[in-house]
Order: structure tokens, then sequence, then C-alpha cells
């Protein structure tokens, strides 16, 4: 039966430890009670106790307090006696254990409450921080927003403070070409020109601003009005009796440098005028049907021509600059001219042409 029941006890794992962990606590709690042993075995501890009838009946002698008497006791009555106040002090030993540990439990239910309190608390602040956090960020976002549109504004209102004052400058600029034309002032006209145009440069993307395109009107206007003046100022070179030479010499270098600063095509035109002026004269003497338009004379067409570009260089040589390279402009027009003279008159002499005084 003993073992019937200790098998049962094993296999339904109820208030028996593991070996190991018996063992544990027995070395370090050493306990000699046999009752608290986990292999009690209730017969045999009784058998030990009682080994026989007559042990359970004899007597034991043990003093009284109170008659100072010694009375017989049989021992199985004292060791119920023992095993009962063994019980009640077990009893209330459990019984203080349990209201020590009620009033633990309270205790821990009251931790517990104060910890879910705390708990909550702190979600509460940290919800509040988060709240917090995301109205900063917002703020901050629009803080960035503000900065950003300030920032373009700063940008635009510098751009448009620059193009005010370009265009204060070139409003200026151009008036003081207008000015300084009308005073024939040419040097200083040249540099302006090439500053003004800078400026236009600056306000391509304003070309639809009527003030922008007014001022290029007048601009357009006072380059062709500066074209046909200089070539004016050519037209009366030594002719002007109210102005010197050596003045007229200088405002005409003056007047090239305007020429060179409107563009290649004002350059051109002012040599070709100039190149037809000088010219005129040669197709007046050599031109088809004069004297001297003979083949026999064409000496003297080549002698007129350096008799030209010598006098170049006396009137002229210190007027246009060397790298416009009139001398040979001039003699360039020279042979275009021969040629379409010679072909004429070879053309009307084909008839009466003698080929062997030509070859000689």
């Amino acid at each position: 039966w003993k073992a019937t029941a200790r098998m049962e006890d094993e296999q339904s794992g109820e208030g028996v430890f593991g070996r190991e962990l018996e063992k544990t606590i027995k070395e370090v709690v050493p306990n000699l009670d046999p009752l608290d042993a986990p292999e009690f075995d209730p017969v045999a501890y009784i058998n030990e106790i009682f080994p026989d009838e007559r042990s359970l009946t004899h007597a034991k002698l043990e003093s009284d307090d109170v008659s100072k008497k010694r009375r017989p006791h049989h021992r199985l009555d004292v060791r119920l006696a023992s095993v009962k106040r063994e019980m009640i002090s077990i009893s209330e030993d459990i019984s203080r254990s349990v209201r020590q540990h009620s009033c633990q439990r309270m205790q821990t239910k009251q931790a517990v409450d104060d910890a879910k309190t705390s708990i909550q608390d702190l979600f509460d602040k940290i919800r509040g921080i988060k709240e917090k956090a995301e109205k900063s960020e917002k703020m901050v976002q629009e803080i960035c927003r503000d900065i950003k549109s300030l920032d373009c504004a700063k940008t635009h209102l510098t751009t448009t403070i620059a193009a005010l004052m370009k265009l204060h400058m070139l409003v200026q600029a151009v008036d003081m070409l207008v000015k300084m034309s009308e005073q024939k002032q040419y040097k200083e006209v040249a540099n302006r020109l090439g500053a003004v145009d800078m400026l236009f440069l600056d306000f391509q993307s304003y070309s639809h601003i009527p003030k922008i395109q007014q001022l290029k009107k007048t601009m357009v206007k006072e380059r062709a009005k500066l074209q046909t003046q200089i070539i004016a100022e050519f037209q009366s070179y030594g002719t002007n009796p109210s102005m010197g030479l050596d003045d007229m010499v200088v405002m005409l270098r003056e007047g090239c440098l305007v020429m060179q600063a409107l563009g290649v095509k004002a350059k051109d035109e002012l040599l070709i005028w100039f190149s037809r002026s000088k010219l005129a004269p040669y197709t007046n003497i050599f031109g088809p049907g004069k004297p001297a338009a003979e083949l026999r004379q064409c000496d003297r067409r080549y002698a007129w021509l350096r008799r030209t570009l010598r006098e170049y260089d006396e009137q002229f040589g210190g007027i246009f600059p060397k790298s416009w390279g009139v001398p040979a402009v001039l003699s360039r027009d020279f042979c275009y001219l021969t040629k379409d003279h010679l072909r004429t008159v070879l053309k009307s002499q084909v008839q009466t042409m003698d080929i062997n005084a030509l070859v000689a």
C-alpha cells in the first residue's frame, strides 16, 4: 500500500518536490525531524515509537507542577499531547503567516495600484511631451517656411534693387551718350557705347518692359545718327574754316573709334564711302570713253594709285587706325575698278585691236 501511494504521489506530482531540489534544500537547511523527510513512512515511524502493544500502555512518570507529585502517563497519551501541541503551534504559525501575508498582500496591492497610477501618470506625461514635441515640430516647420519665404523675398528684393540700379545707370548712360554725341565728344562716346551695350545685356529678359523698349529705340536712333554724323564729319574734312586742321584730325580719329564701337557693319560702311569718294576722280579720268582710258595709258592708272596712296598717308594716315588697312582697301577697290574699265575697253576695241601690239 505504501509503495502504491508513493507511486501515485509521484505520478500526480502534487506536494512532492523534485529529488534534486529536495536534496539541495536538505544540504542548505539541514533538518533532523523525521516528519520533514521526503521519504517519510508513517507506518515505520509509528512502529519505531511503539514497537509492541506493551509500549502503548507502558506508563511514564511525569511531575505535576501544582501538586508537586509524580503521576503516571501512558506513552501514547504523551505522544498525542505532544503532537497536538505541535499542531497547535503549527496552526498558530500558519495563522500568523496568513495574517502577515494578508497584510503584505494588501501592501502589495496598494503598491501595485500606486505603480499603475505612476505608470498612468508617466504615460500622461509622455503623451504631453509628445504633443508638445509635435507642436514644436510644427512651429519649427512654420518658422522654416517663413524663413524660406523671407529668404526668397530677400533674393527678389536684392535682384530688384540691382536691376533698378542698373536701369538707373543705363538711363544715365544713354542720356550722357546723347549729350556727348551732340557735343561731338567722340572719344567719350566710344567708351560709353561699350558700357551701354554691356548694360543692355543684363536686360535681355526684360525687353518687354516699355522703358527698356524706349531705351533700345533711343539707342538705335542714336547709333544711326552717330554713323551719319561721323561720315558727314569726314565729308567736311578740310572744308570747315571754323575748325583747325589739327582739331579736325583729332575729332575724325575719335570718330573712327566710335565707328569701331558701333560694330563691323558701321566700320565697313565708312570704308566703302571713303573708298568710293577717293576713287571717284579715278573713274572720271580713266573711265570708259575717257581720253585716258586707252590701253596704252595703263601706266598712268598705277601712277595715279601711287599718288593717291601718298595723299592718303599725308591727309588720313593719322586718322584711320592701322588695323583697318585702309590702303589695302583702296588698292583692292582700285583693282576691281581697273578690271571693269579694261574689260569694257577691250570689248569696245575687239574688232580693231592689234594682238601683236598688246603682246609686245
